[in-house]
């Protein structure tokens, strides 16, 4: 893969993602993430740089020549083309992760951060150098200076169960948060560079508008994930939210009613509806000692 050609057009490979964190910028990938192409990436990749490597980054935004990248660049940070040259080249051809030291700073990079723009596979999110600005660096720090890097969404506190071991106060009335403030929230996450979300609760389907709310995590890259539940789910629910993609996974804790009445205080039938639903998927494989299954949608 020859990239160092001055009139090859080039992009950054938005499979990764950059986000500023104060003194420091972050490059990331996410999990998960369906990859149709030849170019191998470092999935589930995290790592603090030098916010001058994110504002380089911003210029490979959309496509763009080897020769202008040099030229952009050394009118940006008011150096020679030479010094910029020196700068990138080491960016642009690399299918191992590798780390590059500026100013002092050791800066660690997935591989093919930097793609022939023939070849750009995921979804181009556009960057300016002034998402990257700064006062000072500090790449030593673990915790974030903005905002976390995942996030748990709490729909509501609602059960179809009630079980013994449960930790949840019980004395609190059955909310859910409003959807428009679901959308507000997870809009904000993604301006906030939140790398991923997952949905909990309470019980997850019983948000009524649950598949509503994965296309809006769809919309905003977010996947799905793992969607735990103790829900018999009906054909119509499962149907409502396979577009999306999700891991279900069912906590049955036992195969028998009467156990199940005792530690989940459930009528009888419960155990007979889950394995009746969930064996006509054909999908879905059932620990015998009825501790949890896991169906992929």
């Amino acid at each position: 893969m020859n990239i160092t050609n001055t009139s090859t057009q080039i992009i950054f490979n938005h499979f990764y993602k950059l986000r500023h964190d104060n003194k420091r910028s972050i490059i990331y990938s996410t999990e998960k993430e369906n990859i149709n192409s030849t170019i191998h990436v470092n999935e589930s990749w995290i790592s603090k740089i030098h916010p001058v490597y994110a504002m380089i980054f911003s210029f490979l935004s959309e496509p763009i020549t080897v020769a202008d990248l040099f030229e952009e660049i050394a009118y940006f940070l008011d150096i020679s083309e030479e010094k910029a040259q020196e700068i990138i080249s080491p960016i642009l051809e690399q299918d191992e992760a590798f780390y590059i030291e500026y100013e002092g700073v050791k800066n660690y990079f997935p591989m093919n951060i930097v793609i022939p723009a023939s070849e750009a596979f995921a979804k181009i999110r556009i960057y300016s150098p002034l998402d990257f600005c700064y006062d000072e660096v500090d790449i030593e720090q673990e915790r974030y200076y903005v905002a976390p890097f995942t996030s748990v969404l709490m729909l509501n506190n609602k059960c179809v169960t009630n079980c013994a071991y449960c930790y949840a106060d019980t004395t609190t009335s059955n909310q859910e948060m409003p959807f428009g403030r679901l959308k507000e929230v997870i809009k904000n996450a993604y301006e906030l560079g939140i790398m991923s979300i997952a949905l909990s609760g309470g019980e997850v389907f019983l948000y009524k508008k649950l598949p509503e709310l994965l296309k809006v995590m769809k919309q905003y890259d977010y996947p799905a994930g793992l969607l735990s539940t103790k829900v018999p789910l009906t054909e119509e629910k499962i149907l409502s939210v396979k577009p999306y993609s999700p891991t279900i996974q069912l906590s049955l804790d036992a195969i028998e009613d009467p156990i199940l009445s005792k530690i989940l205080k459930v009528k009888e039938g419960y155990a007979e509806k889950v394995k009746k639903r969930y064996s006509s998927t054909g999908k879905t494989q059932y620990d015998i000692s009825g501790s949890y299954c896991i169906n992929s949608l």
